[in-house]
C-alpha cells in the first residue's frame, strides 16, 4: 500500500479539504511539481491552475485554485489559497 500524508487546502473562508493524500500535483511559479509522502520541506507560491490529487483510495481529485502558497513537511502538506 501507497504511503500518504495529509493535506490541507485552506482559503481566508474555510478549509476546503482535509484528507490523507497518495501524491499531488500542483503549478509553482517555477513549473510544475509533485509531492509525496516524506518530501522534503519547502515552500513554494502557486500559480493559478487545477491541483490535482490522489486521494488514499487512489481516486483522482482536482481543485482549481487562483494561487497561493505550498507548504510541505515531510509529515503534512497545506494549499493556502483565495
Amino acid at each position: 500500500m501507497a504511503r500518504t500524508v495529509p493535506l490541507k487546502i485552506i482559503s481566508p473562508q474555510s478549509v476546503i479539504f482535509d484528507q490523507e493524500i497518495i501524491s499531488l500535483v500542483c503549478t509553482s511559479e517555477k513549473g510544475k511539481l509533485g509531492v509525496l509522502a516524506g518530501h522534503a520541506d519547502m515552500i513554494a507560491g502557486l500559480k493559478a491552475s487545477n491541483v490535482e490529487i490522489k486521494d488514499a483510495k487512489g481516486a483522482g481529485v482536482q481543485f482549481a485554485i487562483s494561487g497561493g502558497l505550498l507548504e510541505v513537511h515531510p509529515d503534512r502538506v497545506t494549499i493556502y489559497t483565495e
